[in-house]
């Protein structure tokens, strides 16, 4: 098929082809999800038992040796880990990659259930999870109040503040850390109970039948049906007290009120929160998957000033403690930023080259037809904006024009030869055609096995690579097709430079002339070189084997050094630390943080879902650069680590380790 043929005597049709390129593209570009780093599916599950009031010996007997007994048999099972420790087993499981995470999750849940069988009775339902890098809170906000309790605070949170915030679109799961659940404690007299021979278990049993509204039946009243229930729900304290827990030898009723006291309460803390040595609770706001960060982030941010009159009515102080979309937001305009100039500076540097503006403009449509067009392909795969895709067009900007500069200065040269503008598209194009798709299938060779990687760092660069084969087969056919097209429909005259001078042509000519004298002096240099051959390759080898030798001595890491104006400290003591004590020592780690003038502000959550109150974990907010005194968020994050190194080798504090 002689494609450059086509394009001369259709030209109607192939400008079809790049106007739905161009307008799909921009379309596809508006509808793709934006975050930080590709989707990538980690192929690990955690299973997650509470066993309240069990210690770490029970907990593995009754628990822990059961599931991994279930577990081990998985197919596709490649690793598993398991943490017995007081009131809960946590058990990872690590898979095999290319595994169907669904499928293994779903296999995951029916050896759970099996094992549950054989489950002590108190225990909780075991919580099943897998691991996603892209699970991580998109918003943080923190919450707190001069006249409510922490109690009440909570509850408000939970019944006003939590549904609100999870009917925004795309909000996957709403959580509240730090919080004080309100709790009725019933503390029963020893001395009570043993006069009244009542045994601690019947109080429990009859508290726990009770508590609920129970259907009586119906009654036919003058030929109505009637429903009939009996009115049992505790919606006071005075409920609980009036509650019969048996009757005396002389048939007197004995209630709670008699035998025990009724406390408003709240339940036992496992968590924390407090920012800027104020405490309240945390909200993290989790986005659905595949859902765009920077959009469900912004609408949160509005939800929070929308509603803020709402907010201060209620005296509930709400602020935006972490955006998570700010990394995102800043990351991919750096990178749209690199694009554009990028795209600015090759126009520039072709035409200094081709002395053309028309064919200048010719070349440089490559750019965004090529670009443009990769977006139409990323959303019919569901490839999202990310750092990596960013990039790879980034890498394209020079790559995609090389074939429509070859073309179009060989279809300029058979012009300057006296052929007419079709004919010289045609012949021209053809004559280059396959160097074109030499050129290409190499860069295409070379970045697609990129796009078929295994494993996590496959994930990871598989948007990499194909968006780059993406824009070198659009780039294909805009060099044989649509710079062949626009050659024969806007031809110009064989001379580069007007007769009429003005600046740009007088700095073209001399930029023209020096390259001139640069061809000369390269002639000279190549016929030195063309006699010394042994010299030349001895040289070649000496040079690739300094820089190979190099590379042992740089720095690896999966990813580059974080430059973010936010990081975190986490904070572990040993086990067995109570929440105050690990809450006392957090608070003297925050101190030192915050002696650190680059530092605005931190948020401090000790203790965690898994119980484990002997773990803090301290976010920091530094401030913006202008107000930093030149410090890096590198260098702020190294001095911070070696003044905790130094004050760990102190024998007073170096019970803990704090890493950020």
């Amino acid at each position: 098929m002689n494609l450059p043929l086509i394009s001369v005597n259709r030209p109607v049709f192939i400008s079809s082809i790049v106007i739905f390129l161009f307008f799909s593209g921009i379309v596809s570009l508006y509808k793709l999800p934006v975050s930080l780093f590709p989707d990538a599916v980690v192929p690990y599950i955690s299973v997650t038992t509470v066993y309240p009031g069990a210690g770490p010996n029970e907990v593995e007997s009754s628990i822990s040796r059961k599931l991994e007994d279930e577990l081990s048999s998985l197919e596709g099972l490649k690793k598993i880990n398991t943490i017995s420790q007081d009131a809960v087993s946590l058990i990872w499981l690590e898979f095999n990659s290319g595994i169907s995470l669904d499928s293994a999750e779903q296999r995951v849940r029916d050896k759970v259930a099996m094992a549950q069988t054989g489950f002590p009775k108190d225990v909780n339902l075991p919580l099943i999870e897998r691991f996603s890098p892209s699970q991580q809170p998109i918003v943080t906000v923190f919450a707190s109040s001069d006249t409510q309790s922490l109690i009440e605070l909570t509850t408000w949170s939970d019944r006003v503040l939590k549904p609100m915030i999870a009917r925004i679109p795309k909000v996957g799961k709403v959580e509240i850390v730090g919080g004080r659940k309100r709790q009725i404690n019933v503390v029963a007299d020893p001395d009570k109970l043993s006069r009244y021979r009542i045994p601690l278990l019947q109080v429990s049993d009859s508290l726990s039948k009770g508590g609920a509204h129970i259907p009586g039946g119906s009654l036919s009243v003058d030929g109505q049906e009637i429903g009939v229930r009996t009115l049992g729900l505790y919606d006071s304290l005075e409920r609980i007290r009036e509650k019969i827990v048996s009757f005396g030898n002389g048939e007197s009723p004995i209630r709670v009120k008699d035998i025990s006291d009724v406390i408003d309460a709240s339940e036992k803390p496992k968590t924390s929160a407090s920012s800027n040595k104020k405490n309240g609770l945390v909200i993290q706001v989790y986005k659905q998957s595949g859902a765009n960060s920077v959009q469900v982030a912004d609408d949160i941010k509005r939800f929070l000033e929308k509603e803020n009159t709402f907010f201060k009515q209620e005296k509930i102080d709400l602020r935006l403690v972490k955006d998570g979309a700010r990394l995102v937001r800043e990351s991919v305009y750096d990178v749209w930023e690199s694009i554009v100039i990028g795209f600015f500076l090759t126009f520039i540097v072709v035409f200094m080259f081709l002395g053309s503006l028309r064919s200048t403009l010719i070349t440089g449509f490559a750019i965004p037809n090529s670009l443009l067009g990769c977006f139409l392909f990323m959303y019919f795969f569901g490839f999202s904006v990310n750092i990596l895709t960013l990039l790879a067009l980034s890498l394209c900007v020079g790559l995609v024009v090389d074939d429509a500069i070859v073309v179009r200065e060989n279809i300029f040269k058979k012009i300057e030869q006296g052929l007419d503008a079709k004919q010289a598209a045609v012949i021209g194009a053809n004559e280059v055609g396959l160097a074109v798709l030499a050129t290409s299938a190499a860069v295409i060779a070379m970045f697609g096995p990129v796009g078929f990687l295994t494993g996590v760092t496959g994930q990871f660069f598989k948007e990499f690579g194909l968006v780059i084969c993406f824009a070198m087969v659009i780039s294909v056919f805009d060099g044989m097709a649509v710079a062949p097209m626009l050659s024969a429909v806007w031809s110009e005259s064989h001379q580069v430079f007007k007769d009429k001078k003005n600046w740009i042509d007088t700095a073209l000519r001399k930029f023209h002339q020096a390259l001139d004298l640069l061809q000369k002096k390269y002639q000279v240099l190549l016929l030195y070189v063309v006699h010394r051959k042994g010299m030349v390759i001895t040289s070649i080898i000496g040079v690739a084997s300094v820089l190979s030798c190099s590379v042992l001595f740089l720095p690896s890491s999966f990813l580059p050094t974080d430059q973010s104006s936010d990081f975190y400290v986490r904070v572990q003591l040993p086990v067995g630390q109570s929440l105050k004590s690990t809450e006392i020592f957090t608070g003297a780690v925050e101190e030192k943080i915050k002696s650190h003038p680059s530092v605005l502000e931190t948020l401090v959550l000790v203790g965690n879902s898994q119980q484990e109150t002997h773990k803090a974990e301290i976010y920091v907010k530094l401030r913006p650069q202008n107000e930093r005194k030149g410090f890096r968020p590198s260098q702020v994050r190294e001095m911070l680590q070696r003044d905790f190194d130094l004050w760990r080798n102190n024998p007073d504090k170096a019970i803990f380790n704090a890493e950020i």
